[in-house]
């Protein structure tokens, strides 16, 4: 998508790396690419037929017209089940001159002329304009004459504050509020399978809390003592043993990762070409080696370079982005290859382009010792077999095997590999009722408030003894639903025989394989039901 650079008198778009100006050649062009790209955005269709419309004289606009331009912007508009005029920001320089207000027309005819032709209706009274660089007067004049409102910085865009500065945690806490009152509103008319269901995939740590609410509380956000699962075993895989919930902090760190993926790769898209060559122009040291440098945004996204790594190594050609001793280019590290002659570096955080353009004084501090200088032949010979080319780019390729980053296959790998029994995918598939698999799974992870679980908690009762039997046997999931001489009879009448010397998950196991039917599983779901009720 094309990026919106500079202020009206000379506004430009930057195209695949280069600069073009509005006016002249290959204008229309640029309007319809921009249309293209801004479909589905209300926001973006504001900013892109402003600065259209201010930066085309007048004879340009008797020329292309404005139905003309509203059939290129019908495009970018298309997917809008209804058009507003969304949160336009002023900087087109509209005012109290003639010209200029001829400009402000054309842009409301335009806005009406593509209501009339497509249906989607633009709501002025529930718009408002933000200026930008626009004085009190001008801006009044504006929203005056679209008959909106005038709004400030932050204000809130598809539920999210947007603004010039990093939003607070106040900034976000009607979206937080939001969430725990549907949250708390629904829960309480819900199973825990179906509560597991509608749990919504949003932004971090307070949400998470409401979610643990939601799925363990009810809602009930007083209730202490009712969690029943370690949170992080709940949002690994059902087939790794979890709930399936999505790790909200994994996720999010994993969709910002595709801005690493970006820069690192040299996307040919305008913000990456601008941040190497106004950020990081001197290739002696790359980016994550530096202390942070740039936007709030930037900052935090190079927050992420640790976790970066762990799923991606560089196959260097100029070999400015990657740091020759630390990061992970060759099998491992050289700084592990090559430890007595990493010892002797001048230049620790040095990149591969640096190193292999640099004479031996510059990198070490000599003279070597014989293992360091035995060590530095071998690295010599190393680099030979290596092909460098000062003209192509570095490209990263990641843990999957592919070059091509995916947010999906980055979350698995941020949430790590567990040893999971494969009785746990065998559950889940089951025909049986949400609420019923959910139970055995609590079973199988000896998660049910049963009498022990209750002394665990510090929940007083006069005994802790199974209540069915009278063995006087401190009363355990596993006692309950196997041992007991009620739950036994039960299942010697199905013919199922568990063998009580194994551990829950084998003894499962050799019970399905000895029972020799497909519907043992669904015939347990159901048993374990019936004994729990």
């Amino acid at each position: 998508m094309a990026d919106v650079i500079g202020p009206s008198s000379s506004s430009e778009v930057v195209e695949n790396g280069e600069d073009n100006l509005w006016r002249g050649g290959g204008w229309w062009e640029r309007v319809r690419d921009m249309c293209r790209a801004i479909r589905g955005s209300g926001l973006g269709f504001g900013v892109c037929a402003a600065l259209a419309l201010s930066n085309l004289d007048a004879d340009s606009q008797g020329k292309y017209g404005v139905a003309s331009l509203c059939g290129a912007m019908a495009g970018g508009l298309s997917r809008l089940g209804r058009c507003e005029l969304g949160r336009v920001v002023a900087d087109c320089g509209c005012g109290s001159h003639p010209s200029e207000c001829t400009t402000l027309f054309n842009l409301k005819g335009l806005l009406r002329s593509f209501s009339d032709s497509s249906g989607l209706h633009v709501n002025f009274s529930k718009s408002f304009l933000v200026p930008v660089n626009v004085s009190e007067e001008k801006s009044s004049h504006l929203a005056q004459t679209f008959g909106c409102d005038v709004g400030s910085m932050p204000f809130t865009y598809l539920g999210l504050p947007l603004g010039t500065t990093k939003p607070s945690i106040l900034d976000f806490s009607p979206l937080v509020t939001k969430i725990e009152r549907r949250l708390s509103g629904i829960s309480r008319f819900l199973s825990y399978q179906g509560r597991l269901i509608l749990l919504p995939p949003t932004v971090i740590n307070q949400i998470d809390r409401y979610q643990k609410h939601c799925l363990w509380s009810g809602g009930d956000i007083n209730r202490k003592g009712s969690c029943l699962a370690a949170w992080d075993i709940a949002c690994r895989t059902k087939e790794k043993g979890g709930l399936g919930i999505v790790n909200m902090k994994n996720q999010n760190v994993a969709l910002l990762i595709k801005y690493m993926d970006k820069f690192y790769n040299h996307a040919d898209i305008p913000w990456v070409s601008l941040t190497w060559s106004k950020l990081y122009s001197n290739n002696s040291t790359p980016p994550h080696a530096r202390s942070p440098i740039g936007s709030f945004w930037w900052k935090d996204i190079l927050k992420l370079m640790d976790k970066f790594l762990l799923m991606a190594k560089c196959n260097p050609c100029k070999g400015n982005s990657v740091l020759f001793w630390h990061d992970n280019w060759l099998q491992d590290t050289v700084k592990s290859s090559f430890p007595q002659l990493y010892s002797f570096t001048k230049k620790p955080k040095c990149s591969l382009w640096f190193f292999v353009d640099q004479s031996l004084d510059r990198l070490f501090h000599l003279p070597l010792s014989i293992q360091a200088s035995n060590q530095l032949t071998d690295l010599q010979a190393v680099l030979q077999e290596g092909v460098w080319d000062p003209e192509e780019d570095d490209y990263w390729v990641y843990s999957w095997g592919s070059s091509t980053y995916n947010s999906r296959k980055a979350y698995k790998c941020l949430q790590g590999s567990y040893e999971a029994s494969p009785l746990f995918s065998w559950l889940w598939s089951a025909g049986n009722l949400g609420k019923h698999k959910f139970f055995f799974w609590l079973l199988l992870r000896d998660r049910l408030n049963t009498r022990n679980i209750l002394r665990w908690k510090n929940k007083f009762l006069e005994d802790y003894n199974c209540v069915i039997c009278s063995n006087s046997v401190v009363e355990t999931s596993f006692h309950l639903f196997f041992e007991c001489p009620f739950s036994s009879d039960c299942w010697n009448y199905l013919s199922i025989h568990w063998n009580l010397s194994l551990q829950p998950l084998d003894m499962v196991i050799e019970a399905r394989l000895a029972f020799g039917s497909p519907i043992f599983r669904e015939i347990c779901h159901s048993m374990l039901d019936h004994l729990d009720n």
